[in-house]
């Protein structure tokens, strides 16, 4: 899951007229760079508080924010969660289908954890060791209580763009102002 940011700086009109490109495209770059941080912390606070948070905590820990170069000498700030279910969590799942299988396994082998039955063993030509049995049929269940039901939207990055937005913002028009003062071309 990921989502591009793209940012309206106040007065950055007025920057352009009075200071020189290289100015502003050099402390866009660092205001993007600082603020791609500042962007995944308030991820993952809001996270946190919308409780979206399991027992291993990987939703959270895993917030990207990478800056890369677009035309014009800009960039482009991308925010991103590489978990396989964490565009499930952002916008939930309606019910009427199975969700797949493979990460509610994954899931289930990090948060609930189930032991084989007592005494079972490998059968002879069985592609999965009775661990592995456990986690499936678990993970069935879940899954069949979520066709049922379905899952919440958590609007993790949704709720949490406003804030970024405002914190992008800052961070860019702080950057440019110092690399113009570092040039001698404000005051």
């Amino acid at each position: 899951m990921s989502t591009n940011i793209r940012v309206k700086v106040d007065g950055l009109d007025a920057a352009l007229k009075m200071l020189s490109s290289a100015t502003i495209e050099e402390g866009f770059r660092r205001g993007l760079l600082s603020s791609s941080q500042r962007a995944v912390q308030v991820l993952t606070t809001a996270t946190k508080r919308k409780k979206a948070v399991g027992v291993t905590g990987h939703l959270a820990a895993t917030w990207r924010g990478d800056v890369s170069a677009v035309a014009g000498g800009l960039g482009e700030l991308r925010l991103t969660n590489p978990q396989p279910y964490a565009a499930v969590i952002e916008y939930g799942r309606r019910k009427g289908s199975f969700p797949p299988l493979e990460p509610l396994m994954l899931w289930v082998r990090r948060v609930l954890r189930p032991k084989a039955r007592k005494g079972a063993r490998k059968k002879r030509g069985a592609l999965l060791s009775p661990k592995d049995r456990a986690i499936r049929q678990v993970a069935f269940a879940v899954g069949s209580a979520i066709k049922k039901r379905g899952t919440p939207a958590r609007n993790i990055m949704g709720d949490s763009l406003p804030k970024i937005a405002s914190v992008v913002g800052r961070e860019v028009a702080d950057e440019i102002i110092a690399v113009a003062k570092r040039r001698g071309e404000a005051k």
